[in-house]
């Protein structure tokens, strides 16, 4: 039976690597008789629009303004489900990641071992990249939190590439607007989808300087536990409530 993937690339402002990520998409993947590169430009002030064009993207969105991470991908998903994906792949713009692990990435779903394949970048210790301990801890922080409001040990809930079924992508419910890492690991698991993580080694290290994505990491790790709690609260509400009650009976 024939499979299409389409591998989407949410993009601001990444005029340096989105070339070389959109022209490093493997043509041909084992499992596809088809593979096509979506770019969504979420609002970029830069040349990630033409740069995207002059790599031959199959297809680009462009968001006329910047709308935040989560509605890019959110654009993504919707695009790629009308472009007849059977897998979906999406894959950070900034060069990151290997595009030679999408085959790796996407071969549990296509077995039907997962609905979701996601990269770990700390599932094996040769392959932890290097980063201030700070956001090590931050990373580890939240993957505690998620592992334990979703049932299922994982050890890294914060990375973006991921491969996803068709019946996934369709089944999937999020609200949130500058980010998806976390909401969708509650989403999923919450309806029982099956998560398996797959260990990639990164491909550079993260570039130094501000984050294109997180302008303050304090407003970001709150965000992102608000969507964890919101998730907690809808899927697992006798936990939520429990552990406010509980809270509030400590304190009291």
């Amino acid at each position: 039976m024939q499979k299409k993937l389409v591998v989407m690339i949410p993009a601001f402002n990444e005029q340096e690597t989105i070339e070389e990520v959109v022209k490093g998409i493997p043509k041909k993947v084992i499992g596809f008789s088809k593979v096509e590169v979506l770019v969504v430009d979420d609002g970029s002030t830069d040349k990630t629009l033409e740069n995207a064009r002059k790599a031959k993207a199959d297809k680009i969105v462009k968001h006329v303004k910047n709308k935040g991470l989560g509605n890019a991908f959110r654009t993504g998903l919707d695009n790629a489900l009308r472009m007849g994906a059977d897998i979906i792949v999406n894959i950070d713009a900034d060069g990151q990641f290997n595009p030679k692990d999408i085959e790796r990435l996407c071969a549990p779903v296509l077995e039907g071992k997962a609905d979701m394949a996601t990269c770990s970048r700390f599932a094996l210790k040769e392959f932890q990249p290097k980063m201030p301990l700070s956001k090590k801890i931050g990373n580890w922080l939240f993957t505690k939190a998620i592992s334990v409001a979703a049932g299922k040990k994982f050890t890294d809930t914060q990375c973006g590439f991921r491969a996803y079924s068709r019946e996934t992508a369709l089944r999937m419910t999020l609200f949130g607007k500058f980010t998806y890492t976390q909401e969708v690991f509650m989403d999923l698991a919450n309806k029982g989808f099956d998560i398996v993580e797959v260990p990639c080694k990164l491909a550079r290290e993260q570039r130094k300087g501000k984050s294109k994505i997180v302008k303050n990491w304090f407003d970001y790790g709150l965000k992102a536990m608000l969507i964890i709690a919101r998730s907690l609260r809808d899927y697992k509400p006798l936990a939520f409530f429990g552990s406010i009650w509980g809270i509030i009976f400590a304190i009291g």
